[in-house]
């Protein structure tokens, strides 16, 4: 819902409509059609029925997840799902968080299925799964 600018020129307030109910964009912001009352600057966007500020947070899938790790690696958000990774550790495959096959930064990493396999070991055989590298997939 864009807010439909109305100056309260006496006050030099900025108001709008937010479904049925008018709100101050300076200490309010209309998410979805709620009013929600803002806790830092303007800079703060809407995530599903919150504020978040996007410079912190992310916004996956209508909840707010950390930006970055523990260890301060930038995360980014997986798929469709709600849930964050570490890109460094972690893989997103077919919107289910996994670990990296193989450990940290292995570039030799990819999904198969829900799961992730290192293609100098293994080999992703579709959904019948993941098998050592040099066997045969199974007939399913």
């Amino acid at each position: 819902v864009q807010p439909i600018p109305n100056v309260d020129f006496a006050n030099k307030t900025e108001f709008a409509c937010c479904g049925t109910q008018m709100f101050r964009n300076d200490m309010q912001a209309c998410c979805g059609s709620t009013v929600v009352n803002r806790t830092l600057a303007l800079t703060q966007s809407c995530c599903g029925g919150d504020l978040f500020d996007p410079s912190l947070k992310l916004c996956c899938n209508n909840r707010v997840q950390p930006k970055n790790s523990s260890s301060s690696d930038p995360l980014k958000c997986c798929g469709s799902s709600s849930n964050s990774f570490n890109p460094k550790s972690q893989k997103c495959c077919a919107d289910n968080v996994v670990s990296i096959a193989g450990g940290e930064n292995n570039y030799n990493n990819l999904c198969c299925g829900s799961d992730s396999f290192d293609i100098t070991k293994s080999t992703c055989c579709g959904k019948a799964g993941i098998v050592a590298k040099g066997k045969k997939c199974p007939s399913i």
